[in-house]
């Protein structure tokens, strides 16, 4: 049984725990949506390379026809949108961790939706999906 000072301390350390599984949760995270906006980023290069060699060309003579055979299939030149969805998805599981460790931390619903420019709503529905009680 757990008596006196050393209650405290326990409680403390469970608290420290659990706020060092939020930072990883956090971090792991942001680190998810550095990654997609790369893999995005990149893709979005290799687009715009795609067109400028093609446009290149093009200005230099080529009939359009001949630039079209030329270029890549669709499936390599359009697949920014996969990226896209994965950079959305990131932040979206980004700012769920985010509310849920602001709220842990004592931050007003009001002021989360503030923070982010979201509705009130938006921050009770990502409360009640991660089963964060709501406090304030």
């Amino acid at each position: 049984m757990i008596t006196g000072p050393t209650k405290g301390v326990e409680r403390s350390r469970a608290e420290r725990e659990v706020s060092h599984a939020k930072e990883h949760e956090l971090e792991a995270a942001a680190t998810a949506v550095l990654a997609a906006n790369q893999r995005l980023r990149q893709q979005l290069d290799a687009y715009d390379q795609v067109i400028s060699e093609s446009l290149e060309k093009y200005r230099s003579g080529s009939t359009l026809l001949d630039v079209v055979r030329q270029m890549p299939p669709v499936h390599a030149t359009i697949g920014s949108e996969v990226e896209v969805v994965e950079v959305y998805d990131a932040r979206r599981v980004l700012r769920k961790a985010l509310v849920v460790t602001l709220l842990s931390e004592g931050m007003a619903v009001d002021e989360i939706a503030r923070t982010f420019r979201i509705p009130v709503e938006n921050v009770c529905d990502i409360a009640n999906e991660m089963a964060k009680p709501i406090d304030n």
